[in-house]
């Protein structure tokens, strides 16, 4: 997430307020709510790092809530310095109509637990400016278990990690927008967010158009339809320079009358729009939680005018190949999946040496369909996806041993190969 002018900007931010009061919590508030009761428009409320057992609510007001990193430009501050829900509502609420002037920047938002947005909630219009955040470990019962957007609300996030949050009965495991609710989304990482009902990553509904640019949705999964982005009622994001990979069930799900439009975007499986591409964006190290690109991924340079594609940059050395043009398969393969045994979700990886038509199903033991994973035609390269442990009605098949078949072509290219796994719940 380091980016000098980005950090030039956020001490700038805090120099321009110096005839605003600074509230330091804990020396003059034991809590953060009581740092934001007491401060005045313009202010700054600076908390040190360490743990805060808090519900914190902004309450109308346009005021910089922020850890050292304010001061500093030192990232490490937004894992050191947590606020913490304690699973008793949202850990941060915005319903007074807050704009882009209620600013919170450098915390990890965590354990909240509430009807809808378990870590921030913003209703009635309210528009923060959320920066440098990780929203992780929070659930819902109906909607948004990271951020819930609602009533017009469009906040503006940037560098902003949303992962490992879930939606207990309901939809949008990471981010749910409604009703005319314009987010937007600049350098966003969407990962491992999970929704018992539909949209695992992203969820936008209610005339809502949001904005993604340099976004990275990859590993999230929800029980029926769109593990990446959920579109529905009229609904139109736009994204550009965005990676959606690895997500499931389908990287996007359109209701009718919902649109998508991308360009310069890697969308696995593919997707119209000028610059798009569906190649392996080689994470250096997903199943860690690395979402940066290998040196020879085909996401880096290969954005609009120029730009990387995906959240994050360059992490680590080439991986397979130098090579670009070169990172295809010599055989079609099907790989062992992993982890085997699993509960509740494995990943099943296969190579595909040339476009074919691509046919993916889980079987049971006998041999009778559970669920057909990936039907579709698909570029050369090597290929993922992730099975949730459900039929293809939803519902959760029980513990046991599976087949998955790989079949491609005909006519071009035919190849079939069978593996066993095993589900252990």
């Amino acid at each position: 997430m380091r980016n000098s002018t980005w950090i030039t900007a956020i001490i700038l931010l805090v120099s321009s307020t110096a005839q605003a009061t600074i509230i330091n919590v804990p020396a003059d508030s034991t809590t953060i709510q009581g740092g934001i009761n007491g401060a005045a428009p313009s202010d700054t409320v600076l908390v040190q790092p360490g743990r805060y057992v808090e519900n914190i609510n902004y309450n109308g007001k346009g005021i910089v809530l922020g850890s050292l990193l304010l001061t500093t430009g030192d990232t490490s501050y937004i894992s050191q310095t947590i606020i913490d829900g304690d699973s008793s509502g949202s850990v941060v609420t915005y319903s007074s109509g807050e704009d882009s002037t209620a600013v919170l920047l450098g915390f990890t938002i965590a354990n909240g637990q509430a009807v809808s947005g378990g870590g921030i909630y913003c209703n009635y219009n309210s528009s923060p400016s959320l920066e440098s955040l990780r929203v992780s470990g929070n659930s819902a019962t109906s909607w948004g278990g990271g951020i819930y957007c609602d009533g017009h609300s469009s906040p503006s996030l940037l560098h902003v990690t949303i992962n490992g949050n879930s939606v207990e009965v309901g939809n949008g495991g990471g981010i749910v927008c409604r009703h005319g609710s314009n987010v937007s989304m600049v350098q966003v990482l969407v990962t491992g967010n999970t929704a018992s009902g539909y949209a695992g990553g992203l969820c936008f509904r209610g005339d809502s158009n949001p904005s993604l640019v340099n976004v990275t949705v990859s590993g999230n999964m929800a029980a029926s339809y769109g593990g990446g982005v959920y579109c529905g009622n009229y609904s139109y994001p736009v994204l550009v320079n965005t990676i959606l990979w690895n997500n499931a069930p389908l990287e996007i799900y359109l209701e009718p009358g919902s649109l998508l439009a991308a360009t310069y975007s890697d969308i696995q499986g593919g997707w119209d729009g000028t610059g798009n591409i569906d190649a392996d964006p080689l994470f250096c190290e997903p199943d860690s939680g690395m979402f940066t690109l290998a040196e020879n991924s085909p996401c880096l340079g290969t954005g609009q005018d120029g730009a990387n594609m995906g959240t994050l940059g360059m992490g680590c050395e080439a991986i397979l190949s130098t090579d670009v043009n070169t990172i295809i398969p010599s055989t079609f393969t099907l790989h062992q999946n992993y982890p085997n045994p699993f509960n509740p979700a494995t990943t099943i990886q296969y190579d595909l040496p040339r476009r074919a038509k691509v046919t993916l199903t889980i079987y049971d033991i006998l041999g009778r369909e559970e669920v057909v994973l990936i039907n579709r035609e698909q570029g050369p390269g090597y290929q993922s996806v992730i099975w949730n442990g459900r039929n293809e009605r939803g519902q959760p098949v029980s513990t046991g041993v599976y087949l998955y078949r790989l079949q491609t072509g005909p006519p071009t290219s035919k190849f079939t190969e069978t593996r066993k796994l095993v589900l252990l719940r």
